[in-house]
């Protein structure tokens, strides 16, 4: 699907397929991580409360936000999932 859009009028995100990993120093445990590539942050996992800090950091390290930011079927952000109407 070819997709149109203005340059810096949104911010697509998506996480890896692949995931890096996290070694914990103090107890040298590897943990699974996500990262998205927008803004490439490594998070443990794609719940709420990390996706929203990966895109506060984001847009404190653009400077700017854009009018939009565009998931990839991010399963934390959906409440109800409805092929044509899911809730947010």
């Amino acid at each position: 699907m070819r997709q149109v859009y203005i340059a810096g009028e949104h911010t697509f995100v998506d996480y890896s397929g692949k995931k890096p990993c996290i070694v914990d120093r103090d107890t040298g445990e590897v943990i699974e991580a996500a990262s998205n590539y927008t803004y490439v942050e490594a998070t443990r996992t794609q719940q709420s409360p990390e996706w929203i800090r990966s895109h506060t950091n984001a847009v404190e390290y653009f400077g700017s936000v854009t009018r939009a930011f565009t998931p990839d079927q991010l399963k934390s952000g959906v409440t109800k999932a409805c092929r044509y109407e899911p809730t947010i």
